[in-house]
């Protein structure tokens, strides 16, 4: 056997230890991913316990009203309101308080009606009073708010006074084509009108009868009725602005959809109400 020069030792030698090294790097970046995928495993799973731990609280809290409403008249009930509640988990405990929100003001107390036919609540009126000085108003202003809470305009009252009009409403067999040449004759000419609820509200000839004569200037649809394919008259006129009303389609809205869905799924199999009713057709 020849002997190996020493230059070949060398360059092999240092092929050994690039190698050795190259190695050594892929191990890391190996090793690396396994411990960032066991972290997030371990992350996904404390999550996903902590929402079981929630749930199972909610179910424990729900249980304990249940056993103190059944068990208490109603000036016993302030017995346990807002004291420390223990609820007992696995190995440990969750500790929370339980409030009683059945009796939380509601501004929607102060009137009473409706449709469009609403008046003032005499009662709802002298509780949010009281509870404005409650809460440092003086009487007279308490009286002021009051008041201007419960004074609004019909909407014949208001068309000729605005300089632009938003349809916030749900469609509805009394508001289907509530926006009509009589509604827009009432606006003030040359206003803004904006629809960002449903199509129905507005009747489509009428809005462009009125881009037409300057009874409006201009008239922004985020909903048009005929979609999903609504005319091309409306949305192509100059001085009509259209969008695609997805404003529901964003990252938290999506993710809140989910979220939601979720959680009725979940009470569903707990055997507890919806809290998103969907209406059936008649």
């Amino acid at each position: 056997m020849r002997p190996v020069p020493r230059q070949e030792q060398g360059v092999a030698l240092l092929t050994v230890l690039l190698l050795v090294a190259v190695l050594a790097t892929l191990a890391a970046v190996v090793l690396d991913d396994i411990r960032f995928g066991l972290r997030r495993t371990a992350n996904a799973e404390a999550v996903g316990q902590g929402r079981w731990y929630a749930l199972g609280a909610e179910s424990l809290a729900a249980a304990r009203i249940e056993d103190v409403l059944r068990r208490a008249d109603g000036e016993a009930r302030l017995v346990w309101r807002e004291q420390a509640v223990e609820l007992p988990l696995d190995q440990g405990l969750i500790r929370t308080r339980i409030r009683d929100a059945s009796t939380c003001f509601n501004l929607n107390s102060v009137a009473q009606g409706r449709g469009e036919v609403f008046s003032p609540r005499p009662e709802g009126l002298a509780q949010f009073k009281a509870l404005a000085v409650a809460v440092g108003l003086a009487p007279a202003e308490a009286e002021q708010l009051g008041a201007a809470l419960v004074d609004w305009m019909s909407l014949d009252a208001l068309l000729p006074q605005a300089d632009a009009v938003i349809a916030l409403l749900p469609l509805s067999p009394a508001t289907a084509n509530l926006f009509d040449a009589a509604r827009f004759a009432q606006m003030k000419r040359g206003a803004l009108f904006i629809n960002v609820s449903r199509g129905g509200l507005v009747d489509n000839a009428a809005v462009l009868d009125a881009l037409e004569s300057g009874q409006l200037d201009t008239a922004a649809l985020d909903v048009i009725a005929g979609e999903p394919e609504p005319p091309v008259a409306v949305t192509s006129h100059p001085r009509v602005i259209a969008t695609p009303h997805i404003a529901f389609s964003s990252p938290d809205a999506i993710q809140e959809l989910r979220e939601r869905t979720v959680d009725e799924v979940l009470r569903a199999f707990r055997g507890e109400p919806a809290r998103v009713l969907v209406p059936q057709p008649a």
